[in-house]
């Protein structure tokens, strides 16, 4: 569940701060970090996100992409210099 999310420069879009929630056993952890929109995709339905530190990366689509937007999605993380080897991909 989300909780908050703020943005660090208000004259940059593209460093956040976001905190949510999630389920612990006992009791409920506490998530906070800080992440960079890297890439956000002309038509919107997609973006690049990483820590300050591009030890992790996240892409973000509205829908599940077809094998042909999942490659340039992860080509274009490989162009921003992320290593594209350790991207990880749940099933659907």
């Amino acid at each position: 569940m989300l909780h908050s999310v703020r943005l660090l420069d208000t004259t940059d879009s593209t460093k956040i701060w976001r905190k949510f929630r999630g389920s612990g056993h006992r009791y409920p952890l506490l998530i906070k970090f800080n992440y960079w929109v890297l890439y956000k995709s002309p038509d919107n339905s997609w973006f690049i996100s990483a820590s300050p530190s591009m030890k992790e990366l996240w892409i973000y689509s509205r829908a599940v992409p077809s094998k042909k937007r999942l490659e340039r999605m992860v080509r274009k993380a490989s162009e921003l210099g992320y290593d594209v080897r350790k991207l990880e991909f749940p099933a659907q």
